[in-house]
């Protein structure tokens, strides 16, 4: 039977973006925190508009907000997952996806790998926000290109924007896909596999097949929330075991919570669990 190999997470940085609104920079998306908000388009901006990520070395301490063309920090890795978590209003219709290689961004020879097409999230009323997940069959990548067309309509959006709000890369070093093709083709033993990857036992390897699992039971989780949404119950995603009808909160408490329950479901979804139990405690010093 074939083996499956996820990958570990791939440090990348927003290098370019076509527009961006004050506040919701494209360097943003670099690194999934509590505080951060994510990548908006201009207000009223003309689509497609284009967001570009340079992957860079494990071990590189680049600039957040340097997004000068160089390769120095540059690196390769065979991508196999594409995760990214959309706004819950400012919705794209469809986003390309491509990878490229080359001396820089704007020179790189980029493969289109295919679009995504995000949900307008009516039926939610705009309060959950949709993960989407891209499997790539180890591609050589230096950057990756996104091409996002125009909103979704709806009355929340007023200005057309576009919003994503993290982006998770998943990939292997060139080196090792070459090792996982040998032991494939049985030039290399099963033992030397094994030692190599008891190495990397601490880069968080995600199995694609519980991976799938934690979708479906969010999506579970997320259709129960919104019964009790309906019924009056609570009124935010990810409670945590809570109902904000239940006591007699003062408005500025209740804000805070519905964003800090936002951002630990955020958390979740992206498997950043450090940053749920952080949001969690401060909910929790809340309530």
């Amino acid at each position: 039977m074939e083996e499956s190999v996820p990958g570990r997470k791939c440090r990348f940085q927003a290098i370019y973006c076509s527009s961006e609104e004050p506040g919701f920079t494209a360097d943003q998306v670099n690194i999934h925190s509590v505080t951060s908000q994510g990548w908006q388009t201009l207000k009223f901006c003309e689509y497609p508009q284009e967001l570009g990520l340079r992957i860079v070395a494990d071990d590189d301490d680049f600039v957040n907000d340097d997004r000068q063309n160089t390769s120095a920090n540059k690196a390769t890795k065979c991508l196999t997952q594409l995760q990214l978590l959309s706004h819950e209003s400012k919705i794209s219709t469809r986003i390309e996806l491509y990878i490229g290689t080359g001396d820089n961004y704007h020179q790189a020879t980029f493969t289109r790998l295919g679009f995504m097409a995000l949900d307008g999230n009516d039926r939610t009323e705009h309060r959950a926000r949709e993960l989407k997940t891209v499997y790539i069959d180890q591609r050589a990548a230096q950057y990756v290109r996104l091409i996002v067309h125009r909103p979704h309509k709806n009355h929340v959006n007023l200005f057309g924007q576009v919003g994503i709000v993290a982006i998770n890369l998943l990939g292997l070093d060139p080196t090792e896909v070459a090792v996982i093709a040998a032991r494939k083709a049985g030039k290399v033993s099963n033992s030397f596999m094994q030692v190599n990857y008891a190495d990397n036992k601490n880069d968080e390897f995600q199995d694609e097949k519980r991976l799938q699992q934690r979708r479906r039971a969010l999506q579970e989780k997320e259709s129960k929330l919104q019964q009790e949404r309906d019924a009056g119950l609570t009124e935010f995603t990810a409670n945590g075991g809570f109902s904000l009808a239940s006591r007699d909160i003062d408005a500025r408490s209740r804000t805070i919570l519905q964003l800090l329950a936002q951002a630990k479901a955020d958390a979740v979804a992206l498997d950043e669990y450090d940053l749920a139990k952080v949001s969690n405690i401060k909910i929790k010093k809340i309530w």
